[in-house]
């Protein structure tokens, strides 16, 4: 079993509503993507990580070093 990210929107939807997730193949390959389904949670629901939960994330990182670079020079 393979696992591919891919982006995903629903249809109708800002280019910037949309969540990574994760497809499983059968082998790794571009031309399986379609025959493959989405990574499943627990809940049955795909697995997914949201672009606005992604990009917080990663301010909270950046501000975390920020602080943490500014604490070590003073």
């Amino acid at each position: 079993m393979y696992r591919i990210p891919h982006y995903y929107r629903d249809q109708g939807a800002a280019l910037l509503e949309g969540s990574v997730r994760f497809r499983v193949t059968s082998w790794n390959a571009p031309s399986s993507f379609q025959h493959g389904y989405d990574l499943l949670s627990p809940s049955g629901i795909p697995w997914q990580v949201t672009l606005p939960h992604h990009r917080l994330h990663a301010a909270q990182y950046m501000l975390a070093s920020v602080i943490s670079w500014w604490r070590r020079i003073w």
